[in-house]
């Protein structure tokens, strides 16, 4: 009887001091690490949120339009980079949309003779390659009501190289980019996000140089 209550003392003093161990390390450790722990990810696959298909039933459309027109550039003094010597300012794009192919455009917003029109943060090296973010609107070519507004980022002598493209990586007089935009007034409801390929040059600064692209993409339309 006395060998069994001093086993029992035993384990009650053991398990005594393995609580007091473990409420010192929970107390004493950083706070830093204690939020550092992450949560289990909800798809352990990719580390990333399940995917849920859109809200709405939205509506899709092709929307292909040709732009021509000008942009323009002022930039301040250079600076050095690593990749040599780099210019920051601002550009100006205006552009006039039209289709050429009604089989790729069911548009309903844009009619033809459409103004582009957008301002840009801009940088660009000497050898021309450049980025540029901007915001724009596209207005009526008569009533100058906006209809779409949002965001434009270019990037001058970009192209796809083979196997996927026809151009070398670093094209002159070539750019890509994406448009993304938002319908207003009576096209609230349409979205617009397309692709953008043009011949255009970088300007440098006090320059007009041509630019005549494609836009090519989707209006969704959302209740």
């Amino acid at each position: 009887m006395k060998r069994t209550k001093f086993l029992l003392w035993c384990v009650a003093v053991s398990v005594l001091a393995l609580c007091s161990l473990l409420f010192s390390a929970l107390t004493n450790t950083p706070k830093a690490f204690v939020e550092a722990v992450p949560m289990a990810p909800a798809n352990v696959a990719t580390g990333a949120e399940p995917v849920q298909p859109p809200l709405t039933n939205c509506c899709l459309r092709r929307i292909n339009k040709v732009m021509k027109g000008n942009r323009t550039a002022d930039f301040g003094v250079p600076y050095n980079c690593d990749t040599g010597q780099t210019f920051k300012g601002v550009t100006k794009i205006a552009l006039t949309l039209n289709t050429t192919n009604p089989t790729c455009d069911q548009d309903v917003a844009v009619p033809n003779g459409s103004r582009l029109e957008a301002a840009c943060s801009t940088i660009r090296r000497a050898d021309l390659f450049g980025h540029s973010v901007c915001e724009f609107i596209i207005k009526h070519p008569t009533s100058g009501v906006t209809h779409f507004s949002g965001s434009l980022v270019l990037v001058d002598r970009a192209s796809q190289p083979p196997p996927t493209g026809c151009r070398t990586c670093n094209t002159v007089g070539f750019l890509e980019g994406w448009i993304d935009g938002k319908g207003q007034g009576q096209f609230a409801s349409l979205k617009l996000q397309a692709v953008v390929t043009a011949r255009a040059t970088m300007p440098t600064t006090n320059q007009t140089r041509p630019f005549l692209g494609d836009l090519n993409g989707t209006l969704l339309k959302c209740p």
